[in-house]
């Protein structure tokens, strides 16, 4: 059974400098109002800046939480989104691709922050599809993928445990050139899980390697349990339509 993706299980400590160079982001969703939450915890989920100004995760994260009273109010540029001190920037707005017609495998949105981010983050471009652009990263089908989250860092749905930034590596198991595509983990004691959500996949690169390799999927869902699972990410290669769309009804370029 698959269900919202969720924390890195096992995955390797990340720093906020790690989340700088890959233009990783955390999205503080406030429970204040949940009568049914534990008070002062966020619901956790990840972003990554395509944009000076501008963020792109995946939708379902405001569809599991609306109905509990949860508001997406800011988003975390750090490596926890516990910590009180965290640079943060509020949300203003934002957009769904479910918005704009497609009504499969639409799992993204874009979220306009009210002022730019820090400089130090690094925007990332969309990669296009393997084969479709010269000079394109993702030379191969089946790549390995570098993905930091702030998802649940132990496999207890009864335990919090989300919040703090953790890597893994996966391995992409299913063409990345498709609208989804599936991925598996290379340690199988590791997992994405809640709060991975809106993780970008960034094709794997050694050390000294160009921080601005491209958005290759978005994390959408993952296999449970979350430890050895298998993720599936949405292409937004797939929905350029709605990025510049979505971009320009928030007022920023594409």
């Amino acid at each position: 059974a698959a269900q919202p993706a969720r924390a890195l299980i096992r995955g390797a400590k990340a720093t906020g400098a790690d989340a700088a160079a890959l233009g990783v982001v955390g999205l503080f969703i406030s429970m204040a109002d949940c009568e049914v939450c534990i008070k002062d915890l966020p619901a956790a989920c990840t972003g990554v800046l395509v944009g000076p100004q501008l963020v792109l995760s995946a939708s379902h994260c405001l569809d599991l939480t609306e109905g509990l009273g949860g508001k997406l109010t800011k988003v975390v540029f750090g490596d926890s989104l516990l910590d009180p001190h965290a640079l943060s920037v509020p949300v203003e707005r934002f957009v769904l691709a479910s918005q704009y017609g497609r009504q499969q495998n639409n799992d993204l949105m874009l979220i306009r922050l009210a002022a730019p981010a820090p400089s130090a983050w690094t925007v990332q471009p969309i990669a296009p599809p393997p084969g479709r652009a010269a000079g394109a990263v993702a030379t191969d089908e089946f790549p390995q993928l570098d993905v930091l989250g702030f998802g649940d860092s132990v496999d207890d749905e009864t335990r919090y445990s989300a919040g703090v930034l953790g890597r893994l590596r996966l391995q992409a198991i299913s063409p990345v050139s498709s609208a989804t595509f599936l991925t598996m983990v290379l340690d199988k004691q590791a997992g994405t899980c809640s709060g991975d959500s809106g993780a970008a996949a960034i094709v794997a690169g050694g050390r000294g390697a160009d921080a601005r390799r491209g958005v290759v999927g978005v994390l959408s869902s993952n296999s449970l349990p979350c430890t050895g699972s298998n993720g599936l990410f949405v292409s937004p290669a797939a929905f350029a339509d709605f990025l510049r769309k979505g971009a320009a009804d928030l007022n920023l370029p594409p």
